[in-house]
């Protein structure tokens, strides 16, 4: 839990009200069963009430306590294996003079309330107690969905920046000629200077293949072939025809045809 979830958590209505409908049940039940030796020391409203009011104070210190130190455990890279239950045993220091006193008031006995037993008793509620409700919490509150991510963008062909504006991106095929290479789109063509080697290079993952050593077609161009004498011809989209060289005709009719 990071230190947003644990702020959220601490800040959340909904978690304090279960929080404290959780420490009201175990308080009545502590309570009725006449824990530690309770039993036989008050009547049933004083001890009920005596374990309710520590429960609810052990609301309010546990949570906080816990998240503090979790909290700072995470900036030194400690495990909330450890983290917790430190929390929990700083957090019982004080929640101990709360049950010392809340004893005295419900439950008139004072004598032999020693700290250190007293503490060791409150651990022993305290550790359990809170393990179980981060059980709880984790069985049945449902998890939270992972944030969205932002679509990532692919940015086009280096090629097609080369372009001039009038012929757009919608590239059908290139041609070379002498020292240039002639780019085909939907709207036209134009001659831009540059090897062809480096031009293909320059449309990454754009689908198409080099049919010609003068010669590369975009998958989406071809609307449909001719083949004369063993000899393969595409037929593009905007009419244009591309002569096939023998050895690319293999992979242009597994690709295409």
């Amino acid at each position: 839990m990071s230190d947003a979830s644990l702020k959220e958590a601490l800040a959340n209505p909904t978690a304090w009200a279960r929080r404290l409908a959780y420490a009201t049940a175990a308080g009545v039940f502590l309570g009725a069963v006449g824990a530690f030796g309770t039993f036989v020391a008050a009547p049933a409203v004083n001890r009920i009430a005596d374990w309710v009011l520590m429960f609810w104070v052990g609301t309010l210190l546990y949570p906080v306590g816990t998240a503090l130190v979790m909290a700072q455990g995470r900036r030194w890279g400690l495990s909330a294996w450890f983290t917790v239950p430190v929390g929990v045993a700083l957090a019982s220091l004080p929640m101990t003079a709360v049950s010392i006193w809340a004893t005295s008031v419900f439950i008139h006995r004072i004598e032999g309330r020693d700290f250190l037993l007293t503490y060791f008793q409150v651990l022993l509620v305290a550790m359990p107690t809170v393990g179980a409700y981060v059980g709880w919490r984790s069985r049945f509150e449902p998890a939270k969905p992972p944030a969205p991510q932002e679509p990532q963008t692919i940015a086009p062909p280096r090629f097609l920046a080369r372009l001039p504006a009038r012929l757009g991106t919608d590239l059908l095929c290139l041609q070379m000629e002498d020292h240039y290479v002639r780019a085909h789109t939907t709207l036209g063509s134009d001659l831009i200077l540059m090897r062809m080697r480096d031009a293909v290079a320059e449309l990454d993952a754009l689908p198409g293949l080099p049919v010609h050593r003068s010669w590369w077609v975009a998958a989406r161009a071809v609307a449909g072939h001719r083949s004369e004498d063993r000899r393969l011809t595409l037929i593009l989209s905007n009419g244009l025809e591309v002569p096939v060289a023998r050895s690319s005709a293999p992979a242009v009719r597994n690709a295409w045809l």
